[in-house]
């Protein structure tokens, strides 16, 4: 009779343990599964808004034009000429260099300015 205790006790010691075991596997997977999607939203989000605003610099005339998203007429020109600039800037103005906030904006006009 004493056995039959002892083995139920182990029997329930055991599920106990099993359960703990899978509940901690599920909640770790669940943390890491809204983890996930939290980032991805952020990224989704942060994504999205780089495509709608942004800024580009490129060439207008021999000096640089900074223009909104994908408008033909530079709402603010540089006084920095063009062919003054190294070969590897002058190629980048060609097609334009896109600049996502104001903050890069700032930086980059700095830059070119000095």
């Amino acid at each position: 009779m004493e056995f039959i205790k002892n083995k139920s006790r182990l029997i329930l010691k055991v599920s106990y343990l099993v359960f703990i075991t899978i509940w901690i596997i599920f909640t770790f997977i669940n943390i890491n599964i809204i983890r996930n999607v939290s980032v991805q939203t952020t990224v989704e989000s942060v994504e999205n808004t780089q495509t709608e605003n942004y800024y580009i610099l490129k060439r207008y005339g021999n000096k640089i034009g900074i223009y909104h998203n994908t408008e033909d007429t530079p709402f603010q020109i540089l006084e920095v000429y063009v062919d003054n600039l190294p070969e590897y800037d002058r190629n980048e103005l060609k097609t334009g260099i896109k600049i996502y906030t104001e903050q890069a904006l700032s930086a980059i006009i700095e830059d070119f300015s000095n």
